[in-house]
């Protein structure tokens, strides 16, 4: 059997000439669009500020103020929020969460981006943080939006700062002084002394608790004007009580039976930080003498 050699195909000139043609085009094209898209505008990103939402002796939440401007002339889709928080070289936490809504067409908006901070999770990585401390951090945000012609896009922000991890200034009840004890009334003063334990001061504006003596409660006694304290240091404070004694009954003849009788306090402090307004509720306990002065 005869084999006839294949013949080679050639591309004409003419055939190459458009080959070459159509791949310079494309890649001027694409080379076009790359420096279109480098020197076209992007969005920008500022922080206008940041500050504690809402404070806890559980947690606390950062509220960061991000303003967003947008320079296309169509409105610019928000994704989401990656957020990491370091202390001292070491993650606090760190995650992403979905955003909602829209930057308008050549325009401008302030979206505020919560991260919420667990005290428990931060006492629990051990190193060295301790309730009443305040914790320096440095916090990283990257802001995905959907731009025109591109797709996603991060937008980065870093800011540095502090918060606090409060804890109940340590209340020690010094006893109760009787002015009046009779069989309708009894009045005197409960002193006590507030240690503050935070590295940070408080302001006590206010006290409101229930009074039980001898297992009876005999009513709420309260506080309107409080002190300030500084950090490590502590204050003498006193607060009037008054109470019906006719309404204990046969509670009040045993209590008069006795040398003294157990007291308790349970209720609240109303406390303002430089970082927020906090309500700390605690029971303290002690024995007192029910004889007059």
């Amino acid at each position: 059997m005869l084999r006839y050699p294949r013949r080679r195909r050639t591309v004409s000139r003419p055939a190459m000439g458009l080959l070459l043609t159509a791949t310079i085009l494309f890649a001027s094209g694409c080379a076009q669009m790359r420096s279109w898209l480098e020197g076209a505008p992007k969005p920008s990103v500022g922080l206008k500020g940041v500050k504690i939402q809402d404070l806890s002796l559980k947690d606390l939440t950062l509220l960061f103020d991000v303003e967003i401007q947008n320079p296309y002339r169509v409105a610019l889709p928000l994704l989401d929020v990656g957020y990491r928080l370091d202390s001292a070289g070491s993650s606090l936490l760190q995650g992403t969460a979905p955003l909602q809504g829209t930057i308008p067409a050549s325009g401008r908006r302030v979206v505020g981006i919560p991260a919420t901070i667990r005290f428990a999770d931060i006492l629990k990585t051990g190193r060295g943080i301790r309730p009443g401390a305040v914790v320096p951090y440095d916090a990283m945000l990257g802001l995905g939006v959907r731009a025109p012609g591109v797709g996603k896009m991060t937008l980065p922000i870093r800011k540095k700062g502090e918060f606090p991890i409060p804890t109940v200034p340590k209340v020690e009840l010094r006893g109760i002084r009787w002015d009046n004890l009779s069989w309708r009334e009894a009045a005197g003063t409960i002193d006590f002394y507030v240690q503050n334990t935070n590295d940070f001061p408080v302001d006590i504006k206010g006290l409101d608790y229930a009074l039980s003596i001898a297992g009876s409660k005999v009513g709420r006694v309260g506080l309107k004007s409080g002190a300030k304290i500084d950090k490590g240091r502590g204050a003498a404070l006193s607060m009037p009580i008054r109470f019906s004694t006719i309404d204990l009954g046969a509670a009040f003849l045993d209590i008069l039976g006795k040398k003294d009788a157990a007291y308790s306090l349970d209720g609240a402090m109303d406390v303002a930080t430089p970082y927020g307004k906090l309500n700390m509720p605690f029971v303290r306990s002690g024995k007192t003498t029910l004889l007059g002065k």
